[in-house]
């Protein structure tokens, strides 16, 4: 199981060099007294606007607590987690995110009122829409995808 502990000062500035290069709306968060990681770019975006990124595996490997608010989900929980998971099996969904996370290796792709599940504490899931600007990020030498997010609202049929 990953931990706050495994992310690394290394994919911390990927994601920031990233997100510079891009022009990715990001606000670094204010670091508590005791903050969970001894690196201080980790810190800043644990406590930064909503973002998250995967590895090539397509497995979460950095989520920050802005984003577990959007997914209810503890960051615990998230690291390591299948990030296909985040997207409800209906109508393609799945799909077109394979379709744009492809393109998203090469240059930011924006995505409007896509839909995200948004477990509860009754251990239940909502569909959520969020904004997201999908985009590259180069970490040892792999190119994957991580996004800023916004939360739109539930998801109404």
């Amino acid at each position: 199981m990953i931990s706050i502990a495994d992310i690394t000062n290394e994919l911390a500035v990927a994601l920031f060099r990233a997100i510079s290069r891009h022009n990715i709306h990001f606000v670094a968060g204010t670091i508590p007294y005791d903050p969970p990681s001894r690196h201080k770019a980790v810190n800043a975006l644990l406590y930064g606007s909503p973002l998250l990124s995967h590895s090539n595996r397509r497995r979460i490997n950095f989520c920050n607590y802005e984003a577990t608010k959007i997914f209810g989900k503890t960051i615990d929980e998230m690291l390591g987690m299948p990030s296909d998971e985040l997207a409800p099996d209906v109508d393609n969904i799945r799909e077109d995110r394979a379709s744009y996370l492809k393109e998203s290796l090469k240059d930011p792709v924006h995505l409007s009122n896509a839909r995200r599940w948004q477990w509860q504490p009754d251990g239940g899931k909502k569909e959520i829409l969020i904004d997201a600007t999908v985009f590259p990020y180069e970490y040892k030498g792999i190119i994957s995808s991580a996004a800023s997010i916004t939360l739109k609202g539930y998801y109404q049929p």
